[in-house]
């Protein structure tokens, strides 16, 4: 919290939009933190609205939460052409095997204070989230097609097609139960985001 009230400071007139990923423990609209601590999601996304951050107001903000947002295993219906994978849950740290826009300038208002959220998250509330020996289903799809299709399409038609990705998943744990898991996003956006390449190696 202290690092994104940091970010919340900032004067971000030059900044076309702001890009939060977090990667954790998590349950229902909370993250868990590696020392234990809970931490509300709405905690983080009141830091970055309109009236909090005012040189943030009309521009895009996407928030990437590969956490679970529960215990539960997404109900699966077999297709003879669907393929298997092994698949580890992070839902519990102490379970072993649950294995830009174009505009520099600040916008003219009025901004609705929760207006420009973009917020995607790995599995569905109350569901678990995946992984396997290369990283988290979640992750390993939104890069690779934000890699792929940026700045082709925008962020919000990509995240139609991680979600279709990822749902095509079927995990089989050491216990040898069948998981799935589908994203789920919230879009608040007032137009369309697009990503665009810098010139970076990152």
């Amino acid at each position: 919290m202290h690092l994104l009230d940091e970010v919340r400071k900032k004067d971000h007139k030059d900044n076309g939009a702001l890009i939060v990923c977090i990667l954790s423990h998590g349950y229902l609209n909370t993250v868990t933190g590696a020392c234990i601590e809970d931490l509300g999601i709405d905690e983080i996304m009141i830091l970055f609205r309109a009236d909090c951050c005012p040189s943030l107001s009309g521009k895009p903000k996407l928030f990437i939460f590969q956490i679970c947002q529960g215990q539960k295993t997404q109900p699966i219906v077999f297709h003879p052409t669907n393929a298997v994978v092994k698949a580890e849950s992070d839902y519990n740290m102490t379970q072993d095997k649950a294995e830009v826009t174009d505009s520099p300038t600040l916008p003219r208002g009025p901004f609705l204070a929760e207006a420009d959220f973009l917020i995607a998250f790995a599995t569905m509330r109350g569901y678990a989230s995946y992984r396997n020996g290369n990283g988290s289903y979640f992750i390993q799809s939104l890069v690779d097609l934000l890699r792929k299709r940026s700045p082709s399409e925008d962020v919000v038609s990509i995240l139609v097609k991680v979600t279709h990705d990822v749902s095509q998943k079927i995990g089989k744990t050491e216990e040898g139960q069948y998981v799935a898991q589908i994203p789920e996003s919230i879009i608040r956006l007032t137009k369309k985001f697009f990503l665009h390449p810098m010139n970076s190696k990152a």
